[in-house]
């Protein structure tokens, strides 16, 4: 069932830790709601933070993308697929 696939994922993201990726600690249900108890990150997300930017220069572009590369590539390496 999806709810199955989704508890398997927050277990997944639960067990490994990464600087790229944002860290899970626990969750909870009740009969009607999830709850994710995950690491606090100051700020917006990447899609608001780089449209409110007036210039997205090379090197930003690259800082951004061998974050977003290395955050996959360290799920790859652990057998688990970003979809």
């Amino acid at each position: 069932t999806s709810s199955s696939s989704f508890i398997k994922e927050i277990e997944i993201l639960k067990s490994i830790s990464n600087l790229n990726i944002i860290k899970i600690y626990e969750y909870y249900e009740d009969d009607f709601y999830y709850y994710i108890i995950m690491e606090y990150i100051k700020g917006l997300d990447l899609y608001s933070n780089i449209s409110m930017w007036d210039v997205l220069n090379e090197k930003m572009i690259k800082i951004i993308f061998y974050q977003v590369i290395s955050a996959v590539s360290f799920m790859h390496q652990k057998g688990i697929i970003h979809r």
